[in-house]
């Protein structure tokens, strides 16, 4: 029996809500342990394994969500594609992390850090590769799973490793690695049940999945890069410490995009799946308004307690967070709008819309980036944030107006029956 929209949104959002408890208490037990300098330390070496996974998924993840759902392929020789795939692209992205390792010139970072970061790729990628076959079918159990199930054990080892073995931020590292390797392991059990897995080499599927893949992969590499850019440059200017604390005052606030992720996400498979995406598009105009309005109130209340709440949680180091997080709350919230209807236009295919709105957001970022904190250090950093997600959201919804023919009055007129979940979105084709 099909699930509703409105039950596997739920879902979704149930699964990233436990990740994010489950995560927060892992980000308590670092904190506390590593303090503003580890915790700064381990942002810094795990951003360039984070910047080359994403490269190295070639948008293999989206682009199989739109095969799957299009069914171009059977699933056996999408599985046999992918397992192709993953070998080559896991290769390539450690050997490119590797280089770039070399022109990070801090002390800090020792080569066993660096090797345990590099290792973590093809962990990474297994889940994720795992984790876009399941949302293309429309498995959400599986795919949830693999949301909290890396939290879950991460929390674990860093019980076991950073505080009660005392190995600090060599523990923290193993203890990523491990969470997202069993992780991994846990996703091919799970795919073996809906086709056995054969290294098959078929150039046609191969090819299919590469070419809407690569559109993708630059789209989130532009998106990567956007989101951590600034850990760099306030790593370059102002040294662990700042990045420890503005990692924290930015995880934070991020919170508030587990509603958009989640309303995205299904949107975007339920997209790839629709014979006739365009009637999706009142269904996302209203999920648009709602999660504004929730996320508006959230970030009203997380401004407000935030600064009670990070130092009691985390220390009184951490307190400087604070002002970090608080400032970069408008540009968190702009980008609520962008996360749904961007999940509408990864949906159609169109990942190369993406790329032509945040490329320029993105040299707006850098260059506002490098004005600011020099000056203001993380607080520039935020407020260069603010200016590029502003920037880009503005444009993804005159993009969306425009490639759907849906007026921007329609996209925010608020209405009655908007409130009404259960009978608006659970049929989305239907106005």
């Amino acid at each position: 029996m099909k699930r509703s929209f409105t039950n596997d949104i739920l879902s979704v959002f149930n699964s990233n809500i436990t990740g994010i408890i489950i995560g927060f208490i892992s980000g308590i037990f670092l904190s506390r342990i590593l303090g503003p300098d580890g915790r700064g330390i381990y942002a810094t070496i795990l951003v360039i394994p984070g910047i080359f996974a994403s490269i190295a998924l070639l948008g293999s993840q989206q682009s199989t969500i739109f095969h799957i759902g299009r069914k171009t392929y059977k699933d056996s020789e999408i599985l046999s594609a992918l397992s192709i795939i993953f070998l080559y692209t896991s290769v390539f992205a450690m050997v490119i992390s590797s280089i770039a390792y070399l022109f990070i010139d801090n002390i800090d970072i020792t080569f066993l850090y660096i090797i345990t970061a590099i290792i973590t790729i093809p962990a990474r990628l297994l889940v994720i590769y795992s984790s876009g076959f399941f949302i293309g079918k429309q498995k959400f159990s599986y795919s949830n799973t693999l949301r909290w199930l890396p939290e879950l054990l991460n929390l674990f080892f860093i019980a076991l490793l950073v505080w009660w073995l005392k190995q600090s931020i060599t523990g923290a590292l193993f203890s990523f690695l491990l969470s997202n390797l069993i992780s991994g392991i846990y996703g091919i059990f799970s795919l073996l049940k809906f086709s056995p897995i054969k290294f098959k080499v078929n150039k046609e599927i191969i090819r299919s999945i590469i070419k809407l893949g690569i559109v993708y992969a630059f789209a989130l590499f532009i998106m990567q890069l956007n989101y951590r850019i600034d850990i760099l440059i306030i790593g370059f200017f102002k040294g662990k410490s700042e990045v420890g604390l503005y990692s924290l005052g930015v995880a934070f606030a991020t919170q508030l995009w587990q509603i958009p992720t989640a309303v995205a996400l299904v949107i975007r498979t339920r997209v790839a799946n629709s014979k006739n995406p365009e009637v999706m598009k009142f269904a996302v105009a209203r999920l648009v308004r709602i999660s504004l309005i929730v996320c508006t109130v959230l970030s009203v209340l997380l401004y407000f307690i935030a600064p009670l709440i990070i130092p009691l949680i985390y220390g009184k180091e951490f307190t400087d967070s604070s002002p970090m997080m608080q400032a970069i709350l408008p540009g968190i919230l702009m980008f609520v709008i962008f996360h749904i209807i961007n999940g509408s236009i990864l949906g159609i295919g169109r990942p190369d819309l993406i790329i032509k709105i945040f490329i320029p957001a993105l040299l707006v970022n850098i260059l506002l980036n490098f004005i600011w904190i020099p000056e203001f250090g993380g607080i520039g950093a935020a407020w260069a944030t603010n200016v590029s997600y502003s920037f880009g959201t503005l444009a993804t919804i005159i993009v969306f107006s425009k490639k759907m023919n849906i007026s921007l009055r329609e996209i925010f007129r608020f209405r009655k029956s908007d409130f009404r979940i259960r009978s608006k979105v659970v049929n989305p084709d239907k106005n």
